[in-house]
């Protein structure tokens, strides 16, 4: 029996070190991609959001949900990145649906979201503080949504769109090229 199950046992690990310190580098990129945006809008948090998959139902179907993994806070704002993770992307449902059919999503006050009825996220920014958010789509080499670049104000001095699109498309297709960087490794050895 043991041997059976070595024998199905991968050649090599999962993540070898080449992986994680491409990776690593891949982020600290993103990182800086980030807080040079934050900078750039004044904006209180800059942050990615990336869609996965975090499970599957009874049925099959994909639980497809969302995760920040990399934030860039001004001073004194606290992180959000520890309690945003394997969020289904029902709860921000309106956001997830504008960046997916626009390939953005401004909020310029999040007053109009109770027009739209759409009190979920109305709560989510207005239970942190959040007076204004903007978000642009992030993409794979197939141009397929892959998650998403946000901004958030807490205080009411924030840009309007057009002050910030430039800007945040800008950073978006940066972060769009650094997730897309092929990994150095070549697995079609193993």
């Amino acid at each position: 029996m043991v041997g059976k199950i070595e024998g199905l046992a991968p050649c090599s690990p999962v993540h070898t070190a080449d992986e994680d310190e491409h990776q690593e580098k891949v982020n600290q990129e993103i990182n800086l991609v980030l807080k040079n945006l934050r900078d750039s809008t004044q904006a209180s948090r800059a942050m990615l959001i990336r869609y996965h998959n975090g499970m599957y139902d009874l049925v099959g179907n994909s639980a497809i949900k969302m995760s920040i993994t990399n934030e860039a806070d001004a001073i004194g704002v606290q992180p959000l990145l520890p309690q945003f993770q394997n969020q289904f992307r029902g709860f921000l449902a309106y956001f997830c649906a504008e960046i997916r059919d626009q390939g953005y999503c401004y909020i310029g006050n999040i007053e109009t979201l109770k027009e739209k009825r759409e009190y979920t996220l109305y709560e989510f920014l207005a239970g942190r503080g959040i007076v204004s958010t903007f978000g642009r789509a992030v993409y794979n080499n197939d141009k397929k949504v892959v998650g998403f670049v946000v901004v958030e104000y807490f205080n009411t001095n924030y840009p309007t769109m057009g002050e910030i699109d430039g800007c945040l498309r800008d950073k978006s297709n940066k972060i769009s090229a650094l997730m897309s960087i092929a990994s150095p490794i070549d697995r079609s050895q193993n």
